[in-house]
């Protein structure tokens, strides 16, 4: 990082670009530090790459890292996507009725709390995991009752859970 600094303090545009991309490869190794770094020199596309895998960074070491700017950046990100962990768990699902009637389902219950009880980090790419879930839901009644809960999710998720990028822009 304190390679990629001196290069965007002395404008040395082609080394700037070289550490923009090798910080691409260190994502998932130091997603902190790139965030930080990222944040503060407007690469959106990085931001927005690195964002998800902040989320369970403890607050005193971000302010520390980000300072006070950023800092509100990240904080309006991550309670974005606590608000929508926390709006999932009171839906209201209508009951797909099964053949006879019946309302019950196992297999309903097991995917729904599997969906319910995701780590946070995976809630921020929830429609590929939750297109993986349905691929294994057994019933066509859930798979239906599922298409419902998809909806209702894409709702809360486009109502809180901003892009880091977006919330960067407007603070």
């Amino acid at each position: 990082m304190d390679v990629a600094e001196a290069a965007k303090k002395y404008l040395v545009y082609p080394l700037m670009e070289i550490c923009r991309l090798h910080m691409t490869h260190m994502v998932d190794s130091y997603p902190e530090r790139v965030f930080a770094h990222a944040l503060r020199h407007g690469y959106f596309d990085l931001v927005d790459k690195t964002a998800p895998k902040t989320l369970n960074w403890n607050a005193k070491e971000a302010y520390e890292t980000l300072g006070m700017r950023n800092f509100v950046v990240w904080v309006l990100y991550r309670e974005g996507w606590l608000l929508v962990r926390s709006q999932l768990r009171t839906l209201v699902i209508p009951v797909v009725a099964h053949k006879g009637g019946f309302t019950d389902c196992d297999h309903w219950d097991e995917f729904y709390d599997e969906f319910i009880d995701m780590e946070m980090v995976a809630l921020t790419s929830w429609k590929e995991q939750f297109e993986k879930m349905v691929r294994e839901l057994r019933c066509s009644w859930c798979i239906q009752r599922a298409g419902l809960l998809r909806n209702k999710v894409d709702g809360v998720v486009q109502m809180h859970g901003k892009l880091a990028s977006e919330l960067a822009k407007s603070v």
